[in-house]
């Protein structure tokens, strides 16, 4: 499909009529009319409508006569591969980073739209200093995030194209009004409606749609819509069921029939689905249903205060269903299900660095020339002369691992220096105590020439040095993209700290270790040497132990996929591929029946014939083997199998 065609599917299917923001797309529209290039930067809390205005947006400019590259970011890997994989779908062919330019400037006045960009943090980097440059002069640039741009985008050397940016509002009077004119509210109920939403226009909508057919006054209908914003969520869907789909959901990143079928065992997930589909705050995206972000976080969090043994089970099955798909998806495709096991967390610390829920003062950027000097000058606060020393002939001989923080005056405020030391001259490395001793325990691993490493050499803030501080933060974040980059082959990751207290429960719960033989002095400061074995599974398997601990999940150690072991207590025994296959989803359904129709659809295949005698023959051997523990897996009358907890 030529991104014509799809530009023309995008405009045929996006017939809902704006109201409120026509000013805000003539606006858009008429940049596309200038002769210099220029990006646009949309901004505004959750549910204020940046999504609906895009959507407008490019239906106009396809009628327009551009071609519409639209992204979601949300469904799109944060990395420079996951961008062009994504660029490639949209264009019909495969485009390398090197072929980026050429193949935007052969479409007709292209327009790229990413939306939800707060999703891609990790890769705006990547974004402002190789895709901004690498646009043509005909190509145009659109982001929609919650919060407004980094710093990074007005200061970026390597990002030298006109900046505008457009913060989304609530409406005003006039418009929330008309909006509400479309539920048949007018006049005085109109007015009261507003009143209580205050122009929020996501508000509007799920007021407006529960107000229509009510009677009395909006003051009985609903006291105060902000500040009981999840039950409003809720309280707009008349079926329970439909209520509990919608809690549920609102615990996962994104929604599937699988997904469903996993969370909510016993419904019907097709028609479960497309009951959730038709709500106002559901939208359609490229890999599954997403709920509006307010609506999602409000009714995942009133979940999880008011039934947290619900909320964690939710939690468990939606792992379960991810790890099991995980091993069925494709490289290419790997991300959505990292990202939807991240999304679990509610570990701060990784999901703040995958989701960040606020916005940042600080982009972290390559260190160039004219910086150098500035990162010298804050090692020389914190460090020996001889590291400083050897900073300044690192920085001299390959700048490209030190990385800036800069702050929204464009200064220097810290700096990381991290690296893969295989990609190194190994005779920096041998000039350095740190790394040296570090190169050495590396290259001892049995696994060395097959994994990777990560030498977090030094991260400093010009104020705080290694001390937690929000510049720390910032390098951290950058941090975790390298994390990305580097999977599936990384496996360690090494860093010194002088004071480790600050980090001790923090960096013990993310499996550092601090080994006695690690600790360096040099020029009378100690250093102690942390290490992150992310093992043979490398930032995946890492997340998803991570991830186990959290909601007290057993995971590998119950059933193991390599072997087909089921471990039971003390007792561990052998499977056979249909016995595992079984087990696995009774399991998966934690303590919940499994029709026998299921277990065939899912361990025999959908279009196996036989008879379900089949499954209660599995059973049978399987509780042979566990002998004195057999009553673990319990018969349900006229359904199926359950497994004990």
């Amino acid at each position: 499909m030529s991104p014509v065609s799809r530009g023309k599917t995008i405009a045929n299917r996006t017939s809902e009529i704006i109201v409120g923001r026509e000013a805000e797309v003539e606006l858009l529209l008429s940049s596309l009319r200038g002769a210099e290039p220029s990006i646009w930067y949309i901004h505004g809390i959750a549910g204020i409508g940046k999504s609906t205005l895009l959507r407008a947006f490019a239906s106009a400019a396809e009628r327009n006569g551009c071609s519409v590259l639209l992204f979601d970011g949300r469904a799109t890997e944060p990395t420079a591969a996951g961008f062009l994989k994504s660029l490639s779908d949209l264009i019909g062919r495969k485009v390398t980073a090197n072929e980026l330019a050429a193949a935007l400037a052969k479409l007709p006045k292209t327009t790229v739209i990413i939306d939800n960009y707060e999703s891609l943090t990790l890769l705006d980097p990547w974004i402002r200093q190789v895709l901004v440059p690498a646009l043509p002069n005909s190509t145009r640039l659109f982001l929609a995030a919650r919060e407004a741009p980094v710093p990074g985008w007005r200061l970026d050397p390597q990002c030298n194209v006109l900046l505008r940016t457009l913060a989304l509002k609530t409406l005003d009077r006039e418009s929330a009004e008309r909006l509400l004119a479309r539920f048949g509210f007018d006049g005085a109920r109109a007015h009261a409606v507003n009143q209580v939403t205050a122009g929020h226009p996501l508000a509007l909508v799920l007021t407006g749609g529960k107000l229509r057919d009510c009677s009395g006054t909006v003051a009985d209908a609903l006291v105060d819509v902000n500040a009981h914003l999840a039950q409003v969520y809720l309280n707009s869907i008349e079926k329970k069921d439909l209520r509990q789909t919608v809690e549920a959901a609102s615990v996962v990143r994104r929604v599937t029939t699988p997904m469903l079928a996993a969370l909510l065992p016993g419904i019907t997930a097709t028609e479960a689905f497309e009951n959730l589909r038709q709500l106002p705050f559901v939208e359609v995206v490229q890999d599954g249903l997403h709920i509006h972000d307010a609506v999602r976080a409000a009714v995942a969090s009133a979940l999880e205060l008011s039934d947290p043994p619900r909320f964690r089970r939710y939690q468990r099955a939606a792992w379960r269903y991810i790890k099991s798909e995980a091993r069925r998806c494709s490289p290419g495709d790997m991300w959505r299900h990292t990202a939807d096991m991240i999304f679990l967390m509610r570990n701060p610390v990784i999901r703040e660095a995958f989701f960040p829920s606020a916005s940042t003062d600080f982009s972290v950027n390559r260190v160039q020339a004219a910086d150098c000097e500035a990162v010298i000058a804050i090692a020389k606060r914190y460090e020996p002369e001889s590291t400083v020393s050897l900073l300044r002939n690192w920085l001299a001989k390959d700048r490209s691992s030190f990385y800036a923080v800069r702050d929204r005056q464009n200064r220097i405020v810290g700096f990381h220096w991290s690296y893969d030391p295989v990609r190194m001259d190994y005779a920096l490395i041998e000039r350095d105590p740190l790394a040296r001793g570090w190169w050495a325990r590396h290259s001892g691993n049995r696994d060395a020439k097959t994994k990777r490493a990560l030498f977090i050499r030094r991260w400093l803030s010009a104020d705080h040095g290694e001390a937690p501080s929000d510049v720390q933060a910032a390098a951290w974040l950058d941090i975790k993209r390298m994390y990305m980059e580097m999977r599936p082959a990384l496996r360690w990751v090494y860093l010194p700290l002088v004071d480790p207290a600050p980090y001790g429960p923090a960096a013990t719960q993310l499996g550092f270790t601090l080994p006695d033989d690690g600790k360096v002095g040099i020029e009378g400061k100690l250093y102690h040497t942390a290490i992150l074995d992310m093992g043979p599974e490398s930032f995946d398997g890492w997340i998803s132990r991570l991830l186990e601990a959290e909601i007290g999940q057993a995971g590998a150690d119950v059933l193991d996929e390599r072997s087909r072991q089921f471990t039971l207590g003390s007792a561990t025994i052998q499977l056979s591929a249909l016995e595992f296959g079984v087990m696995r989803q009774l399991y998966s359904r934690d303590g919940l029946p499994v029709e026998r129709d299921e277990l065939l659809a899912e361990v025999w295949g959908e279009n196996f014939d036989g008879q379900s005698n089949v499954v209660d023959a599995v059973i049978r051997e399987i509780r042979r083997k566990l002998g004195p523990q057999a009553d673990v897996i319990r018969t349900v009358r006229g359904i199926g199998y359950s497994l004990q907890a």
